[in-house]
């Protein structure tokens, strides 16, 4: 036999007080036949949690039209709304992850992930009813005049991660990209590497720009010399096949002559691996490498690659941070940098000549 009807009205009601916290005070809840599709319960168990919400204040129940949000700004928790890109992304994953583990640590907000098609840009067509703030990650090299005008006409505030658009009514979120390219160049200096190349995205935007340049400059500084190897990057990322086929190439025409390795982007780490395993090289011992972005995978490869790039959860609070802020009022929009840094596993060994 099942769960007696209150048992289960309860569980149900549980759950829609949750939903419920997405919805502004007078704004129509679900309907039954949504609830009961979404949540897979009988119509009965439906109405019981319903009334359920109703006598605790929350619900509101209005015969023949529905039932509406009763919650007041106070016991309603905020809700963020994250637009990410529909492209695969192991970045954006990372970065969704620390936001729900940082709504569950502070339990001081509701996060609302929605994705959109990078391709199209269909968020501007998203309602944002029941949004308090906005994170709005992705490509804003692929914007045209539509998207920033869209971005203007916003109510909540908006974090806008990303180059390419400056406004005093928006707040941005970026990294300090050329220390990346100088902390890698550091740590390969540092352990005696005088002949490094970098794989890098093409056609190259602005934030690779930059590495690609604080790297060549801080190792030509350190008396070192960088081979570049251009890739063709897919929406700002290179599949790791492209890496691999880059790499192969490269190690086709002539020996490898250099012993560090820097990686533009860690969706590439896996296609230089391979083609690394195809020609008998193995990471450290034949040769070095770092990766821009400090993604979770990294710490999963075979072997383990150091990495410089942000921690995604010193990133999630700051973000959330910064949107509380401004949603009570506490703050103006701002400039939000962050700083990299290196997260060592061991994949650049030290060279014997120069220690």
């Amino acid at each position: 036999m099942g769960k007696p009807v209150g048992e289960q009205a309860a569980a149900l009601a549980k759950r829609l007080r949750a939903e419920l916290e997405l919805y502004p005070a007078g704004r129509r809840f679900l309907s039954h036949g949504e609830i009961r599709k979404r949540f897979g319960a009988n119509l009965r168990v439906v109405m019981a949690a319903l009334e359920l919400l109703r006598a605790e204040g929350a619900l509101e129940l209005r015969e023949r039209i529905g039932s509406f949000s009763r919650l007041s700004a106070r016991e309603r928790k905020p809700v963020i709304l994250f637009f990410h890109h529909d492209y695969p992304s192991a970045f954006h994953a990372d970065w969704l992850r620390a936001l729900r583990e940082q709504e569950e640590r502070t339990g001081a907000f509701r996060l609302l992930p929605h994705p959109y098609d990078y391709q199209r840009n269909d968020f501007t067509g998203c309602s944002l009813e029941a949004a308090d703030a906005v994170i709005l990650g992705g490509a804003t090299r692929n914007w045209s005049e539509r998207e920033y005008r869209w971005l203007l006409t916003l109510r909540p505030p908006v974090l806008l991660c990303g180059d390419g658009f400056e406004n005093d009514r928006i707040s941005y979120l970026t990294q300090q990209e050329y220390m990346n390219g100088i902390l890698a160049a550091r740590h390969f200096l540092e352990r005696g590497h005088r002949r490094l190349a970098m794989i890098r995205s093409m056609p190259p935007r602005q934030c690779s720009r930059r590495r690609a340049d604080s790297f060549r400059q801080e190792a030509a500084f350190g008396g070192a010399a960088v081979e570049m190897l251009d890739c063709h990057a897919e929406n700002g990322e290179y599949p790791p096949e492209c890496a691999a086929e880059l790499l192969d190439a490269r190690l086709n025409r002539a020996p490898c002559d250099f012993t560090g390795l820097l990686i533009d982007t860690a969706g590439a780490a896996p296609g230089v691996l391979e083609a690394l395993h195809a020609h008998g090289l193995n990471i450290p011992g034949d040769l070095s490498c770092i990766v821009i972005d400090n993604l979770t995978q990294l710490d999963r490869s075979n072997p383990p690659l150091t990495a410089v790039g942000v921690d995604f959860t010193e990133l999630a609070e700051c973000m959330v941070h910064h949107l509380l802020d401004r949603i009570h009022g506490r703050c103006a929009p701002a400039v939000l940098e962050l700083a990299p840094r290196l997260f060592d596993r061991g994949s650049v060994r030290k060279i014997r000549e120069f220690l």
